[in-house]
C-alpha cells in the first residue's frame, strides 16, 4: 500500500486560508485520505462498517469511506490520524503462509 496520495491538513494550515471539515477544525486536529487496497476496500465496504466503527471508538476518530475515490478519510487530533494511518497499513500486505 502506498501513501503517497495521502494528504495531511492540519489545524494551523487551515486557519491559515486552507478549506476544512465543516467550516474548520480545531488547532491539533488533522485531516488524512489514505488510499486502500481493492482487497481492504472491499472488506470495509461488506462486513468492515464494525470494523470502521471500531476503529473509530479505539483511536478517537472521525472516519468516512469514499466508495468513488477508494479513500478513507480520518479526521480527529494529529497523532490519532497516524495511528490509523499505521493500522490500516498493516490490513494489507505479505501475508505470513502456513504450513500445511
Amino acid at each position: 500500500m502506498s501513501f503517497a496520495r495521502s494528504s495531511w491538513n492540519t489545524g494551523a494550515a487551515l486557519e491559515a486560508g486552507g478549506g476544512g471539515v465543516a467550516g474548520g477544525m480545531d488547532r491539533g486536529m488533522a485531516c488524512a485520505e489514505l488510499p486502500l487496497d481493492d482487497a481492504v476496500f472491499i472488506s470495509f465496504c461488506r462486513r468492515g462498517r464494525k470494523r470502521l466503527r471500531e476503529m473509530q471508538e479505539t483511536f478517537g476518530v472521525t472516519l468516512r469511506l469514499d466508495r468513488q475515490q477508494l479513500v478513507l478519510r480520518v479526521i480527529g487530533p494529529a497523532s490519532n490520524v497516524q495511528a490509523v494511518s499505521k493500522h490500516v497499513a498493516t490490513l494489507s500486505g505479505p501475508r505470513r503462509s502456513v504450513p500445511v
